[in-house]
């Protein structure tokens, strides 16, 4: 059986395509192919999990070698993907469009212009152009890909059900109402709308209650002190932002969170969904890009952002407890939609016909 080898640009710790990858890594094995991950940089908590990039050079020539090429932001690795001897598959994460970050972040918006014109000069090569959902297929074909296919995105959910945090889960199981978000702080995520939610929730609704922003603000120093300041300007008391947290932590601050808030004006998939869903922690979110697809009938998802009705909802969330009970019913059916039985058909379909149009 053929070898299906990964290339990424980074494996970071705490990253969704970097976990999807180690996923997909466990499933090529289970379904009996050969497999590694290569990346230009892996985080030293990820060492096990991946290969140096350089280390592809004993691989490259061989033709019955299959790649994988994650795809999320340009990078010098496409250049080299082009003279790879095997067939190309590549997986598709989405790239923002620039004008969501020019007028908060030129750098940022710079790099995302430059992912898309890197991504129009390998539309040639023969392979599958593969994206996690219909949002992001449409795109691909769009930019000039013409074979193209959805391969869902799953969780590994065992690792969901560990312990977490107890010492957080203490802190914070006192009663009070527990807000969460969990997305890199991006000015698209608006994460400001989340918590202009809050402020309306805790000014007018119930005092007793709290923020918790989870994730990774770096390269966005700029745009977090916006945030703060913004909290301070409107002094609005009891929102925490943690930074990026180990996996342990992330599980405390689900277990404790009595509302999911997603104010995203741009998602791929939006992995956080997946998670809170599994967990079992309702979600409200802003239906965007792929958002209706990844959380299909489940959920409470709004077209406007009115944010006291939004803080109403939360609300309802909180203090009916039959809402709560049917709303978090629906997720978990909806969380049965990804499962891996449904990923191995699809990538194994997937790699036959890249192997035979080859």
């Amino acid at each position: 059986m053929a070898v299906v080898h990964q290339i990424l640009p980074n494996l970071e710790y705490g990253d969704a395509i970097s976990n999807y990858a180690i996923l997909l890594r466990r499933v090529l094995r289970t379904m009996g192919y050969g497999s590694q991950v290569f990346a230009r940089f892996v985080h030293p908590r990820m060492h096990r999990y991946a290969k140096p990039l350089k280390a592809i050079r004993r691989y490259a020539e061989r033709d019955d070698t299959i790649w994988i090429y994650h795809y999320s932001i340009g990078s010098e690795i496409t250049r080299m993907v082009r003279d790879l001897a095997g067939p190309l598959i590549l997986i598709y994460h989405n790239i923002t469009p620039p004008l969501l970050t020019v007028h908060t972040d030129g750098h940022m918006a710079s790099r995302f212009y430059a992912g898309w014109e890197d991504l129009k000069t390998i539309t040639d090569l023969p392979r599958f152009a593969v994206g996690s959902s219909e949002y992001n297929r449409s795109q691909l074909l769009q930019i000039g890909f013409r074979n193209t296919e959805i391969l869902p995105i799953i969780l590994n959910y065992p690792v969901f059900d560990r312990a977490p945090k107890r010492s957080i889960v203490n802190q914070y199981r006192d009663g009070m109402v527990n807000f969460l978000t969990v997305s890199r702080i991006y000015p698209h995520k608006k994460i400001d709308d989340v918590i202009k939610v809050f402020h309306y929730y805790h000014e007018y609704i119930n005092p007793r209650s709290r923020l918790f922003v989870v994730g990774d603000a770096k390269g966005m120093e700029d745009y977090q002190a916006q945030l703060f300041q913004f909290c301070q300007n409107l002094n609005i008391p009891n929102v925490y932002f943690t930074g990026k947290v180990r996996f342990r932590d992330l599980l405390a601050y689900y277990r404790i969170a009595d509302i999911y808030l997603c104010m995203s004006e741009h998602e791929g998939f939006c992995v956080p969904l997946l998670e809170c869903m599994y967990l079992g922690v309702p979600i409200i979110t802003h239906k965007c890009t792929a958002i209706g697809e990844t959380m299909g009938d489940a959920g409470i998802l709004v077209r406007r952002k009115r944010f006291d009705e939004i803080a109403e909802m939360a609300h309802l969330l909180v203090t009916d407890e039959d809402l709560r009970t049917r709303v978090i019913n629906k997720q978990k059916d909806r969380v049965l939609v990804f499962q891996e039985d449904y990923l191995v058909t699809q990538l194994n379909r997937i790699l036959v016909n890249s192997q035979s149009s080859f």
